[in-house]
């Protein structure tokens, strides 16, 4: 009894994990991780994992700490991630807020330069050129 105590204190100084967490964000990009209760989740924490890859979704270092499971997911993806959670069944604590529709900036029509034919005799612009004015019928 004493035993287990020991070792349920002792795992809570788990450093490893949150470190290797640390690097991973720091080479792979943001993470967004999701909280999902240990009792109220159907799925085992490998299978989630399993599932989430069958569907190219990148997926971080998992942890279990005090009956919570921990799934972390490049932010660009948990939006997905959590849909499909969510149709799964899961119950998820932390929900992602809907992605930021970016705005796309207009691009400038370039001016184009037109050649003018003008008509010696009337005057007449066209911006085709004609042998003889459409206009007063005279030679160019």
């Amino acid at each position: 009894m004493a035993v287990d105590k020991i070792l349920e204190v002792g795992a809570s100084f788990d450093w490893i994990s949150p470190v290797l967490m640390f690097l991973d964000e720091l080479f792979n990009g943001p993470f967004h991780t999701f909280l999902i209760s240990y009792e109220a989740c159907p799925m085992s924490a490998k299978n989630i994992k399993k599932e989430l890859k069958r569907y190219n979704i990148r997926v971080g270092i998992m942890m279990i700490v005090s009956k919570t499971i921990m799934i972390p997911v490049k932010l660009g993806q948990a939006h997905f991630a959590q849909q499909l959670m969510n149709g799964w069944g899961i119950p998820i604590e932390n929900p992602v807020d809907k992605p930021k529709q970016r705005r796309r900036k207009r691009k400038k029509k370039k001016k184009r330069m037109v050649t003018m034919y003008r008509c010696g005799h009337c005057g007449r612009q066209e911006r085709q050129y004609h042998a003889t004015c459409p206009g007063c019928g005279a030679p160019r």
